[in-house]
């Protein structure tokens, strides 16, 4: 028995360092055929690394699959999300941020309800760095969760770009169900929320909440409302968007916006014409 301790001891230990210096060659592998441009070979062998049951190896290949990118490994690395290792948690999260993918979104939104802390701040950063393909499931979430008050931080948190999501999520629902997603983009106190709801105000189906969106947000709307009428001058097509538009400044009764508000009354339409009247009327308190 003490001459089998003797040799298979050390035998074990050989072993093992075959396996991990078979995986630490493998990523290599990886990262050569990245550098020679195969980048399918190299996400195929960095995902086979993903379930290695060393931890820094794990860690290696999440980040290479992040630096890969693409949308299979971006759902390649969700699992990862509840791996046991807090580091490998981590990198995974910082990860998926740089895949660019949408369908990842789904597995971060999962998380949100029980994130604590870093892990939160982690989960915010990927949304944001992923963009409006993955925030669409935030917000999906956030109108399933029966609390929602962890999701409702996760949106404050991920910032400004949770706005045309938002946005695009107010249609077929009552402006009560809609009022706190109003609050929410007023709370983000961005002239960037302004922006980005000004980009969605032609859709047909959300437009109308849009502008009223516009209204909630007053003086932080006001240029991005004033770039969008201006933009939008010489497109006919855009009639409806500009009416909006004219409606929202006056509501909003900002004397910047009466330049373009006049601009905007001689316009070819009837419609928005008499908006931008309006318009001009309330700001102009006469």
């Amino acid at each position: 028995m003490k001459n089998f301790k003797r040799w298979a001891l050390p035998l074990l230990g050989v072993l093992l360092l075959i396996v991990m210096a078979g995986c630490t060659s493998s990523l290599s592998d990886a990262k050569d055929a990245l550098q020679k441009g195969d980048k399918e070979k190299a996400l195929n062998i960095a995902i086979d690394n993903l379930s290695s049951g060393n931890e820094d190896t794990r860690i290696e290949a999440a980040n290479l699959i992040g630096e890969i990118g693409g949308e299979r490994g971006g759902m390649a690395l969700v699992p990862l999300f509840r791996d046991k290792e807090p580091r490998v948690v981590a990198a995974a999260l910082k990860a998926v941020g740089k895949t660019g993918s949408s369908g990842a979104g789904a597995g971060l939104a999962d998380l949100v309800a029980n994130a604590q802390s870093e892990t939160f701040d982690l989960i915010a950063a990927a949304f944001r760095g992923i963009g409006p393909g993955a925030i669409d499931h935030l917000v999906t979430a956030y109108d399933q969760a029966g609390n929602k008050k962890a999701f409702r931080a996760m949106l404050l948190q991920v910032g400004p770009t949770v706005a045309p999501s938002l946005a695009k999520s107010l249609a077929g629902k009552s402006a009560l169900e809609n009022e706190e997603k109003f609050a929410i983009m007023v709370e983000l106190k961005s002239p960037k929320v302004g922006e980005l709801l000004v980009g969605q105000i032609d859709d047909p189906e959300v437009g109308e909440m849009v502008a009223e969106g516009l209204v909630k947000l007053g003086g932080l709307a006001v240029d991005a409302a004033i770039a969008g009428l201006t933009e939008r001058a010489d497109s006919p097509e855009k009639a409806k968007g500009k009416e909006l538009l004219c409606r929202a400044l006056g509501d909003i009764k900002s004397k910047r916006a009466i330049p373009a508000l006049e601009k905007a009354a001689k316009d070819q339409d009837d419609l928005v014409r008499a908006a931008a009247d309006r318009a001009l009327t309330k700001v102009r308190g006469f």
